[in-house]
C-alpha cells in the first residue's frame, strides 16, 4: 500500500509526465538499470501508448554494457537502440516521419 502523500506525488509526477509526452512525437525511455525504475518506465510506456487519440511512438535505450533490459520495454518499443547519438538519432528519424 502507497502512503496518501506518496500517492500525491506519483499522482502529480504522472501528470507533468503525460503533458511532456502529449507535446512530444515519440517517446524516449531509456532502460533503467535498477528495478525500483521499472514503475516509471512502465508508467512511461503506458502513458504513451494508451492516453492519446493516436499512440506515440516509443524508442527505447539500452544503457552501455546492461546485460538486461526490462522486458516490458522490449515488447513494446518500436525500435531499440544503444545508448550512443547516431543510433538514437536514426530511430527518432525512422519513427517519426
Amino acid at each position: 500500500m502507497v502512503a496518501p502523500n506518496e500517492a500525491v506525488r506519483i499522482s502529480l509526477l504522472k501528470g507533468k509526465l503525460k503533458e511532456q509526452i502529449r507535446q512530444a512525437s515519440c517517446v524516449i525511455v531509456p532502460a533503467g538499470m535498477y528495478v525500483n525504475e521499472r514503475f516509471w518506465i512502465k508508467t512511461e510506456i503506458d502513458l504513451a501508448l494508451n492516453e492519446f487519440m493516436y499512440p506515440k511512438p516509443i524508442i527505447g535505450i539500452r544503457r552501455r554494457n546492461q546485460q538486461r533490459t526490462p522486458v516490458e520495454l522490449e515488447q513494446q518499443a518500436d525500435i531499440m537502440v544503444n545508448w550512443n547519438s547516431n543510433s538514437l538519432a536514426r530511430a527518432i528519424h525512422e519513427v517519426c516521419r
